[in-house]
């Protein structure tokens, strides 16, 4: 197998016996961390794992630049990293880009383990990412989900507002590419800090200022529409 991850920085170990004969570079997921295997080992052999630490790894291509502090994802399928959500068997949340990535590079710097917290991707990690290139109209079986739009001028459509109702939406194009909008029914406004809201107006994330990964999380009220409880980036009402 070919070394998939190198070490860089540092960290902490975890310590198993190798079930299997295990590579040096190997990524794992040991006692629900990220972690690479420090040396070849034999099974039966005792392995450190690595976790916690900055890694040099190999990244699927990346289609668009990526900035530091983006979420970063282990790929099963490929044995590699990557910066696009996937979340079949195997996959798991690997940590945060502590360099930035130029479009087509597939080498990165990852801190295992790493969190942003004003992307904070860790806490979804139960959640089922979708990947979008079109406009979509939001429904009950969204919820639940991290809706990722990564194209512009798209818009997410809002259902009429019933409470608790709550939807996690994202914009992972390529920093001051994309415009991204929020529709609300027409009889549903969007509300939040300092913004009262009126019914049938857009919020947008505003592409000259839009970075990878800008977010909002809205909550229905049962009433009024919905409330934007949490941002990153720029958003502002459509006038």
């Amino acid at each position: 197998m070919a070394t998939e991850a190198a070490y860089f920085g540092e960290g902490e170990v975890i310590r198993e016996t190798a079930a299997a004969a295990v590579t040096a570079g190997q990524v794992e997921l040991k006692a629900g961390q990220p972690s690479f295997a420090n040396n070849d080992y034999a099974a039966a052999d005792i392995a450190n794992y690595g976790i916690g630490k900055e890694v040099a790894g190999t990244f699927t291509a990346v289609a668009v630049a990526a900035n530091a502090g983006d979420p970063v994802w282990w790929d099963a399928s490929a044995n590699t990293f990557t910066i696009s959500p996937v979340s079949a068997a195997g996959d798991f949340m690997a940590g945060t880009l502590t360099r930035a990535m130029a479009a087509s590079a597939t080498t990165g710097y990852v801190k295992l383990g790493g969190v942003n917290n004003a992307i904070p991707a860790h806490l979804w990690e139960g959640k089922a990412f979708e990947v979008l290139t079109d406009d979509k109209t939001l429904d009950a079986q969204d919820v639940g989900k991290v809706m990722c739009m990564d194209a512009d001028a798209k818009t997410f459509t809002v259902p009429a507002t019933v409470a608790g109702l709550e939807f996690i939406l994202c914009n992972i194009a390529a920093d001051g590419t994309a415009l991204l909008s929020v529709s609300p029914n027409a009889s549903d406004k969007l509300m939040g800090a300092d913004v009262a809201g009126v019914d049938d107006k857009d919020y947008q994330n505003i592409k000259a200022t839009q970075n990878r990964w800008d977010w909002m999380r809205i909550v229905g009220d049962g009433a009024d529409g919905f409330f934007v409880t949490d941002t990153n980036g720029t958003w502002a009402q459509e006038q």
